[in-house]
Formats: structure tokens, C-alpha cells, sequence
């Protein structure tokens, strides 16, 4: 390890996806240059009966961090949505939700896709 060199031990990751969140956030400490990632996932913290839950638990976090990304505007039964998402497939998702939602009888959509948040 050279004279900037860091070496930190993580541990308790139970997925790819938790190697992954944390070498992205080291990455975006300031100062940081690069990131090399040795990581390995450790095993399973849930029972498989508790996988449903871990799984619902995970869609709702994402689900939320993406809603803060999309302004919502009512005027009557129409609902305007205006923001960005980073897939057609979300683009579709957030709309479908909106055109979903009780009482909605319009949608306009001002959603952009944005390849790159």
C-alpha cells in the first residue's frame, strides 16, 4: 500500500447488491480516486421463509428513493407527473402507478428518462 492507500475491513454483507452500495459510497467519499473491490458476501442472514419479507422490504426502499425523483401535481382527477427515472421500464412502473390509483382518471406524463441518475 502506497503513502494515499487505505485498506478497511467490511463485514455482515449478505448479497451482491450490499458489495455493490458500499463500493459505490466509498466511492463518492471526497477525495477518493478509485475504489478496488475484493468484497465477498458473507452467507444468508434470513431464514427462506424470511426472503419474502427481505425482498418486499428492498422494492419499498427502492421504490422510495425513486419517488423522491418524481413530483406529483393534482387538479381535479387528473394527476400531472413531472421528474426524471433512469429506464423505460420505470418510466412505465411510475405511470402505471399513477394511472392505478383510485379516484385518477387522467395522467400527463412529464416524466423524462435519464441515463445518467
Amino acid at each position: 500500500m502506497g503513502p494515499n492507500t487505505a485498506k478497511y475491513r467490511v463485514t455482515g454483507m449478505t448479497c451482491d447488491a450490499c458489495v455493490i452500495a458500499v463500493t459505490e459510497e466509498v466511492g463518492r467519499l471526497d477525495g477518493v480516486r478509485a475504489v478496488t473491490n475484493r468484497l465477498v458476501v458473507a452467507g444468508p442472514l434470513f431464514a427462506a421463509e424470511h426472503l419474502h419479507e427481505a425482498i418486499e422490504g428492498a422494492l419499498v426502499r427502492r421504490a422510495e428513493r425513486e419517488a423522491e425523483r418524481i413530483l406529483v401535481s393534482v387538479k381535479g382527477d387528473e394527476a400531472t407527473l413531472t421528474g426524471s427515472v433512469r429506464s423505460w421500464a420505470e418510466k412505465r412502473a411510475v405511470l402505471g402507478a399513477a394511472r392505478h390509483t383510485p379516484g385518477v382518471r387522467n395522467v400527463v406524463d412529464r416524466v423524462r428518462i435519464d441515463f445518467t441518475v
